[in-house]
């Protein structure tokens, strides 16, 4: 029993963290809050030679639970609110894609966050990892004032004299097959575990969703449902609690009989 009570604080320890972390990160662009997942050890089974058994003990109830543990925390995905932004390269994402991010060592994180900055001709996050897009002109020279940007990632250039658009660059989205391959980066960001496959929008820029400027995503933490969660996890720790020092009362009775 002291070893059931002691798995129960544990797991609800760390969905107490996991759940602090979600509320913590409510104002984060981009932010996918987490849930954490449990499940029940081993059963150790009670037999008449080991334990006095009423007969009216069904076969399938004639076992004792080892307690219980967490086995991953799973990131929620879903899409979070779009608000407006007066940044041009402010970007939100609607749809399953993600914004690609390359660190100075090249390497590739997907990421909902799309705070970018052009700076000295670099598109860059808040932590200074690239944006990672096709340019077809040097963003050096480009005037904000005259650019547009379209559903598919397409930047462009308005001619003031012809009305004329120009390509200047396109934006790829990423994605894989199975979100649950992902794991966090940190920075609101993801990496794939391999050899798990990333595709991206050349081709069918419609699968991965719509990219509008001046917008951000909202974190979708959803503030009452993680208080509720929280109030019923610390309601979880504190029967946990109360039976481990159950347990130790019983030892110590036994002890004294012993």
């Amino acid at each position: 029993m002291l070893q059931i009570g002691k798995s129960g604080l544990l797991a609800q320890q760390q969905k107490l963290g996991t759940l602090s972390g979600n509320i913590a990160n409510l104002q984060t662009v981009g932010f996918k809050k987490m849930t954490t997942s449990f499940s029940e050890q081993m059963r150790h089974s009670m037999s008449a030679d080991s334990v006095s058994l009423s007969a009216e003990v069904p076969e399938d109830r004639r076992s004792i639970s080892l307690g219980t543990k967490t086995v991953r925390n799973f990131t929620d995905f879903r899409q979070g609110t779009l608000v407006h932004s007066d940044d041009f390269f402010h970007m939100a994402i609607e749809g399953p894609g993600f914004f690609g991010v390359r660190d100075q060592s090249d390497q590739l994180f997907l990421t909902r966050q799309g705070e970018f900055t052009l700076n000295q001709g670099v598109m860059s996050d808040a932590s200074g990892r690239r944006l990672d897009m096709i340019f077809h002109s040097d963003p050096s020279t480009w005037d904000i004032e005259k650019l547009s940007l379209s559903e598919n990632g397409e930047v462009f250039s308005r001619d003031d004299d012809s009305g004329e658009l120009t390509l200047m660059a396109k934006i790829q989205l990423f994605d894989i097959q199975n979100h649950n391959r992902l794991l966090g980066a940190g920075k609101s960001s993801f990496k794939a575990i391999a050899p798990e496959e990333i595709f991206n929008s050349s081709d069918r820029p419609e699968a991965f969703g719509k990219i509008f400027p001046k917008s951000l995503e909202r974190s979708n933490v959803d503030l009452l449902d993680e208080m509720t969660q929280l109030l019923m996890t610390q309601r979880a720790y504190q029967l946990s609690s109360k039976s481990v020092s159950s347990a130790d009362e019983m030892m110590q009775v036994v002890n004294e009989i012993l």
